[in-house]
């Protein structure tokens, strides 16, 4: 970058006096320049010492002058001074205007060439070296009273061992434009430099404690730098003035101290930003969000605001106060649509793990973008996390779906929340998955929700996911309470039992103990239970004691129009069994009722029971001959049947009915039943 730097010399011709000038200058600004160039007060000459001066003139440039003792005159107390003058727009530019001073260079009486005109500088210039030991130690002492008193004109006795004119550039290299083009300092003076309006930042005398206090023409004291503060902002100060190269400072300062309308009083508030987001801790946000809303002058400033939302949305560390979450919900807001839409994992993560239930709320009460970033961003949310945390969200289940679905196919989430899955389909919330119906049937245990997921999924299918989850081995805590309630819907359980295909015994045997076998409906078709029966049987081979005899005693009842098929697949096992005193107790007792009188000397003999029952029902549905024939394997048990038949007023009529029929079918499959009725009639009848 080119730029062109106008110079002036000033030194003695017959009195101190303008001897060069590259740039036209206003009456007011020349007389500053001149007044400025002169020396700085008693003995400051005789010290031998060359020293800078900066300070601004009203037409919008910045002077930087070095000032040399000049012995060689004839009058004594005689200065040269070099002068630049720097277009304010050119020194905003500058990341490293102290770079100027290479371009000073002492006059002598023989040469004053050069100085006329301006110089094109090509301007490239990098950090100024690393600043080492006691230049260090000066550097805090003046920035401590700079920063720390920015309201006070700040002087300082000038330390031996020091380069403090390398010391100065750096605190003026560190500024942001503003507060740079503005700063006005002399590196050696005896007399307070000021004039009028124009009041000096920092003022150095000669060093030694003989040395008296600088006057100032203002009639205030001033403040004297003398101690140095310990504090974060000035810790932050140095270590950027003694290492620019490694530091991030000046870039916050330049982006920050164009947002701002504050001097110096501004640089202790944005070093100390920078220093607690350089931190990074949950702490040093927090401090950090304190600074940024209540600490002048950057309480007043979006771009420091900007600068700490994006650093907490960058952070790992979790959000430690409540005002914190606040601020965050606050403003993000203020971000483009496009950093909002980049930014949403990083808002959700955030307020999730600072509070989850805030999360939920907030993703439907906050503002618009709030909103929009939360719901667009809780893929970035582990979901078990979600669930870890489902014991806070028990009244916000409804909204927790809509922001996480897949949690309906979570059982935990049913099993911690109870929820109605009726009343959460009505608000258009998806759970129409057989997943999400595994879930609510693992988790839900309130009897309102169990209702609740049977009216919604009808009973046949909540009946049917229940079978699977039973089937594969997989628990059903509340598994008597969904049959209970399930049952209260007959017409379902019998639409189920029609249409499985195939069975779990330990869903029927819990149906066949909550239902009366007459209560499932079988107004046409095939009787469900007889559907299912058969269906269990073609699974597993065999169908166990107690549902063998709930079948036996549906056939026995009013409800069935599958009588015929109940009983070829009840009978002959229930008669084995009880030959075999085989049936459970409760199953005989709930049996025994269903079954038709006998003598008291033939009550022992269960086996009869059951064939005078199988033999009345027969007889009084009637059971056609070719149903009738077909009823038993076992031909003992044929004879057996044939004989209780035969006991009943209207049996030998039913049995002549049998023989015709099997005489007229001539079926060779029914063979042995055509010869046992044959023998059976030939020996009981008397004609």
């Amino acid at each position: 970058m080119s730029i062109t730097i106008h110079q002036a010399l000033h030194g003695y011709s017959e009195g101190h006096r303008q001897l060069a000038c590259s740039a036209s200058l206003d009456q007011r600004d020349a007389r500053l320049l001149l007044v400025m160039s002169d020396v700085a007060g008693p003995g400051v000459a005789s010290a031998g010492l060359p020293y800078l001066t900066g300070y601004p003139l009203e037409s919008g440039v910045y002077a930087l002058s070095m000032t040399w003792p000049a012995p060689e005159m004839p009058r004594p107390g005689c200065v040269w001074t070099h002068t630049l003058l720097i277009s304010f727009a050119d020194l905003a530019v500058m990341d490293v205007p102290s770079a100027l001073t290479a371009l000073f260079k002492r006059p002598t009486t023989q040469s004053l060439d050069g100085y006329a005109d301006g110089v094109i500088v090509d301007f490239s210039s990098s950090f100024r070296e690393q600043l080492k030991g006691d230049g260090a130690k000066c550097l805090a002492l003046f920035a401590s009273a700079l920063y720390g008193h920015p309201n006070e004109q700040i002087w300082a006795r000038r330390p031996s061992g020091v380069d403090v004119d390398d010391v100065v550039l750096r605190i003026w290299d560190q500024q942001w434009p503003r507060l740079r083009r503005s700063f006005k300092f002399c590196t050696l003076t005896s007399r307070d430099r000021s004039q009028d309006v124009l009041l000096f930042d920092l003022q150095l005398t000669l060093g030694g404690s003989s040395s008296s206090q600088l006057r100032l023409a203002s009639n205030l004291e001033g403040l004297e730098a003398t101690e140095v503060e310990d504090t974060l902002w000035l810790a932050d100060l140095v270590r950027d003035a003694v290492q620019p190269s490694r530091s991030s400072l000046r870039q916050m300062l330049r982006r920050l101290g164009a947002d701002i309308l504050g001097g110096r009083e501004a640089m202790s508030p944005i070093c100390t930003l920078h220093a607690v987001l350089e931190a990074g801790s949950s702490q040093a946000l927090s401090l950090a969000v304190d600074i940024a809303t209540q600490v002048p002058p950057l309480s007043s400033s979006d771009l420091a605001k900007d600068i700490v939302l994006k650093a907490l949305l960058d952070s790992v560390e979790p959000l430690e106060r409540e005002h914190v979450l606040g601020f965050l919900l606050e403003h993000f807001g203020t971000l483009s649509p496009a950093e909002a839409v980049e930014r949403s994992g990083d808002l959700a993560r955030l307020v999730w793990k600072a509070d989850p239930r805030a999360f939920v709320v907030t993703s439907y009460n906050g503002s618009e973008p709030v909103q929009e970033a939360l719901r667009r961003g809780v893929s970035s949310i582990d979901l078990e996390a979600v669930v870890q945390e489902l014991q806070t969200f028990t009244d916000l289940a409804e909204p927790l779906l809509h922001l996480f679905p897949e949690l309906a196919q979570d059982k935990r989430f049913w099993a911690q929340t109870q929820s109605w899955p009726s009343s959460i389909a009505s608000l258009d919330i998806d759970i129409s998955g057989p997943e999400a119906l595994r879930a609510m049937v693992s988790g839900l245990r309130d009897e309102g929700a169990i209702n609740s997921t049977l009216h919604l999924s009808g009973t046949p299918t909540v009946l049917a996911c229940l079978e699977d989850l039973l089937l594969q081995g997989r628990p059903v805590p509340q598994l008597n309470g969904w049959i209970r309630q399930a049952c209260v819907d007959v017409h379902g359980v019998a639409t189920f039992l029609s249409n499985s295909s195939r069975q779990s015994p330990e869903l029927l045997l819990l149906l066949s103990s909550s239902i009366s076998p007459d209560a499932v409906p079988n107004d046409f078709g095939d009787d469900p239970w007889s559907l299912a029966l058969t269906s269990l049987r073609a699974t597993n081979g065999v169908i166990p004691i107690e549902l063998t005899a709930y079948g036996f005693r549906r056939a026995l009842g009013w409800r069935s129009r599958s009588v015929e098929p109940l009983l070829r697949i009840t009978f002959e096992p229930l008669h084995e069994a009880a030959i075999r005193k085989a049936i459970p107790p409760n199953s005989w007792d709930l049996l025994e009722g269903s079954l038709p009188w006998v003598s008291s000397n033939e009550s022992w003999d269960n086996g009869l029971k059951l064939r005078r029952a199988v033999a009345k029902k027969c007889i009084d549905l009637p059971v056609s001959p070719e149903d009738f024939v077909d009823l038993v394997e076992s031909n003992q048990l044929f004879v057996d049947l044939l004989d209780a038949v035969w006991q009943f007023w209207s049996g030998g009529r039913y049995l002549r009915a049998v023989k015709d029929w099997l005489n007229h079918t001539a079926n060779p499959l029914h063979a042995r039943q055509r010869k046992a009725v044959k023998t059976f009639l030939k020996e009981h009848s008397f004609f």
